[in-house]
């Protein structure tokens, strides 16, 4: 299965990633859990059947309300560009790592009851701002 395939070159590479977990609702392919991050590994009926792309969107929907951004990756890539495919999304894991740095730090002086970084709610951010503005 091509999600194997694409774990074992990320693995190499040494992400963090973890295969087929259940998150309570489905099962997704890969996820880098401290990065909140899905990756799907979709075959071609993913695109060809509505059906099965619709369902794809709110698993999607479903995955960001609990924080997890998804990716999706065309197998046909992984078949045709394994290494480069795996370079490429090593690139976004740590570009995404750098910005959850970025943002961690930006609100470590914040008070700790309004802003609790595991709680973390860009809407609670927007809404505190709202309120010292108002």
């Amino acid at each position: 299965m091509e999600s194997r395939i694409l774990y074992k070159a990320l693995r190499e590479r040494n992400v963090p990633v973890e295969l087929e977990v259940f998150d309570g609702h489905k099962t997704i392919d890969l996820v880098v859990k401290s990065l909140k991050i899905n990756i799907e590994v979709d075959g071609v009926h993913h695109n060809a059947n509505s059906k099965q792309a619709s369902s794809d969107l709110i698993r999607t929907l479903c995955s960001y309300r609990k924080g997890y951004i998804t990716f999706r990756i065309p197998n046909s890539i992984i078949h045709n560009s394994l290494e480069e495919t795996a370079d490429r999304i090593v690139d976004i894991l740590l570009e995404a790592k750098n910005r959850k740095d970025e943002r961690d730090s930006s609100f470590k002086d914040l008070p700790e009851k309004e802003y609790n970084h595991k709680k973390f709610s860009f809407f609670r951010v927007l809404e505190g701002i709202y309120k010292r503005i108002f």
